[in-house]
């Protein structure tokens, strides 16, 4: 059942690619803030879901070793093409490398 609604999670995000990643949303200052402020200076970060990447690009912008990710394809090509970067896809069930990241 799980991976069936995973599969149409996938498939509404693929579908709303576009629409999603152009809304152009600021990043989460507040929150994303507070999680810098916890980190070492350019530690490195694993962002989960990055969306069309605002906050990977605030946390570059403030010199991180950020690595972008997300569960689409569509939408982590609209993010790489914002940050410049490769984006992975990456569901969070396949997540292996934690411990070498300060911060996901």
């Amino acid at each position: 059942m799980r991976e069936a609604k995973d599969q149409e999670t996938i498939r509404f995000y693929s579908n709303e690619a576009e629409t999603y990643t152009a809304r152009g949303q600021p990043a989460s200052r507040h929150r994303l803030h507070d999680f810098m402020a916890r980190l070492p200076a350019g530690g490195g970060v694993l962002e989960l879901g990055c969306g069309a990447g605002q906050d990977s690009e605030a946390m570059l912008a403030e010199g991180f070793d950020v690595t972008p990710s997300d569960g689409t394809e569509a939408i982590a090509a609209a993010a790489a093409r914002r940050l410049g970067r490769t984006v992975k896809v990456l569901l969070f069930d396949d997540i292996d490398e934690i411990d070498a990241y300060d911060g996901v």
